[in-house]
């Protein structure tokens, strides 16, 4: 099942809160509790919020394998 990228609109209250969607929310297993990371763009535009159990995981795949960023660009083979 193909993911959606747009799932609607959503206001920032006065204190800076935002509601995340309920389809967004679901299908990208977001639950009551979870740490989201939130990045900045670069170019001003906006956010982009990340699960911490993610980047979490994803640092431990970093760590553990040096060729980790060659393989992800295509840019070298595995030795």
């Amino acid at each position: 099942m193909r993911k959606r990228i747009v799932y609607g609109v959503t206001v920032v209250s006065d204190k800076g809160q935002v509601v995340i969607p309920k389809e967004a929310r679901e299908d990208l297993g977001i639950k009551r509790g979870d740490l989201l990371l939130v990045l900045g763009r670069r170019d001003g535009a906006g956010v982009t919020l990340i699960k911490l159990s993610m980047m979490d995981k994803l640092m431990e795949e970093i760590k553990e394998d040096d060729l980790f960023f060659v393989r992800r660009r295509g840019l070298g083979r595995e030795q």
